[in-house]
């Protein structure tokens, strides 16, 4: 994503501003904010974090958005170094620090269900989506027993007749819809 929008313009910082201020009191609120954003091109993909850094100046200015819904005191802290504040302040600016990752986790979130509203998926798309799931749940558990015939093979003078718990988990396999 080289070409990514790094810039929220006024109107949406505006409204992203509003609806933060309003702790989710009002959907019409997230809704502007959320089709602002979307219409600048960013979306909650642009918003999480990556290893490259390359989205680092839209979140900056996304984090910087947030720090300005907070109350003057709180913004002083959150400048300081934390070196030089005292207990109380460090705990303040880690409570403030935390309050920025859970408004941006709620950011991400409400972009996300603005996309899906905007893109739903076919039912053939839910329907596969449910095959792979239950697929997964098949090779998870044809693992499990893979590792439970490895397991009692192996061990040294069981209670029980090995060969018989390898014959009746063999049974238990074959019994399943091949993956």
């Amino acid at each position: 994503m080289a070409n990514a929008i790094t810039m929220i313009d006024a109107s949406t910082a505006t409204a992203l501003k509003d609806a933060l201020k309003a702790e989710g009191a009002t959907k019409t609120k997230w809704t502007k904010a959320t089709d602002l954003l979307i219409a600048q091109g960013i979306t909650s993909e642009l918003l999480e974090t990556r290893k490259d850094g390359e989205n680092e100046k839209l979140r900056t200015q996304v984090k910087a958005l947030i720090v300005t819904t907070f109350d003057a005191a709180k913004q002083s802290v959150l400048a300081k170094e934390t070196k030089s504040l005292d207990t109380e302040g460090k705990r303040v600016k880690r409570e403030a620090t935390q309050e920025i990752g859970r408004y941006m986790r709620l950011i991400e979130n409400k972009l996300k269900k603005a996309e899906e509203a905007a893109n739903p998926k076919t039912k053939e798309e839910l329907e596969a989506e449910a095959a792979a799931s239950t697929k997964t749940e098949m090779q998870k558990i044809q693992a499990l027993l893979d590792d439970v015939l490895g397991k009692i093979q192996k061990l040294e003078n069981p209670s029980f007749d090995v060969a018989k718990a390898v014959k009746d988990v063999k049974a238990i396999k074959g019994s399943m819809p091949s993956v």
